[in-house]
């Protein structure tokens, strides 16, 4: 019924519903569509791809940014890019002036993973069994922020892809030495809620954020600089 409302009202108002697994990957097109539809309430909520994917799935949410280039044949996808998985640590916790790892240091030093269900931490196990190298948590923690905070406190190594590292000056980033995955982000919503008014007016704005970011000058690789 709300649904139908929007589409048959005269301006775009409502509430928009986000779920994303990081933040930093739609704040520019917040900023565009909050000035475009300031009628429009958004809402914004963190999880990992799997509860993205469900919450879309149970219609309580209408936009989800996950860690999945392939979603689903349910779901329309736009590409937010991709960038290199990475560890951090506190700067307590290794050497001074230690810069990266190998898989094989990773697996006798203590780490930090999110919850089941992170795209990140798939990824990562699955390049590290591949190379027959067992990376087991010390701490699972829920969500990026919880891990970064416990990661700060010292108590181990944390990972999280180049987009979403937060420069923080308790923090040091890692490059993981023999490892070459990276983290693929998308924009994504129900097939058959793509003319939802919102929905619609949402992803047009963040088409136009993707575009600009691709012909900023000097920019060869197609991420740009904020806008």
């Amino acid at each position: 019924i709300h649904d139908y409302l929007s589409e048959t009202s005269a301006a775009i108002a409502g509430t928009l519903r986000i779920i994303a697994d990081s933040a930093h990957h739609v704040t520019d097109i917040l900023r565009v569509f909050r000035t475009r539809y300031p009628k429009v309430t958004v809402s914004l909520r963190v999880g990992n791809t799997g509860q993205i994917l469900e919450e879309l799935r149970s219609y309580n949410a209408e936009i989800g940014v996950a860690g999945s280039p392939s979603p689903g044949k349910d779901m329309d996808a736009l590409d937010l890019g991709a960038t290199e998985i990475i560890g951090f640590a506190s700067k307590d916790l290794l050497a001074t002036g230690q810069t990266s790892v190998t898989l094989k240091e990773l697996s006798k030093l203590p780490l930090i993973f999110r919850e089941l269900g992170s795209k990140t931490r798939e990824k990562l196990v699955q390049e590290a069994a591949k190379q027959r190298i067992s990376l087991t948590p010390i701490i699972e923690a829920e969500g990026r922020e919880a891990v970064r905070e416990v990661v700060a406190s010292g108590a181990g190594i944390g990972f999280v892809s180049v987009a979403e590292f937060v420069h923080d000056e308790r923090l040091v980033p890692l490059k993981i030495d023999g490892l070459d995955i990276t983290m693929s982000e998308s924009l994504v919503h129900l097939t058959q809620r793509r003319d939802v008014k919102v929905i619609r007016a949402f992803m047009d704005c963040a088409k136009m954020v993707q575009s600009a970011k691709k012909t900023l000058p000097g920019d060869e690789t197609g991420k740009g600089d904020t806008l």
